[in-house]
């Protein structure tokens, strides 16, 4: 889990990287960034119930993109806030080795 200052937790704050900010495409998951002026970034997560209707999975899918994104050395990231959004076309039976590899890729494109 990641500490209190590194989550983007207000419903303002959120709602302004959705509206404002830039966008990264990849295989599973789409992100949507936008500068902010901390010395850290900030990450929110959202597994969408309409392809996700039980939370079981729901929840999964969150443990491992935040796992994916704590083996991705969260420190190399620049200070944005992040917006992470699940594709149509992530499984919630998936490796995390699968979705690494997406985060590994579109994070790459931000540093």
């Amino acid at each position: 889990m990641f500490s209190a200052q590194f989550r983007l937790r207000n419903p303002k704050q959120i709602a302004q990287v959705f509206q404002v900010g830039k966008y990264i495409h990849g295989k599973y998951v789409f992100i949507k960034y936008l500068p902010n002026e901390k010395t850290y970034p900030r990450v929110a997560i959202s597994v969408s119930t309409k392809f996700f209707k039980q939370a079981v999975k729901r929840n999964r899918i969150k443990r491992l993109l935040r796992e994916s994104i704590k083996l991705f050395n969260f420190k190399k990231i620049p200070s944005f806030d992040i917006l992470i959004i699940t594709k149509k076309t992530l499984v919630a039976n998936i490796a995390l080795s699968e979705i690494q590899k997406d985060i590994n890729n579109i994070f790459g494109h931000l540093s």
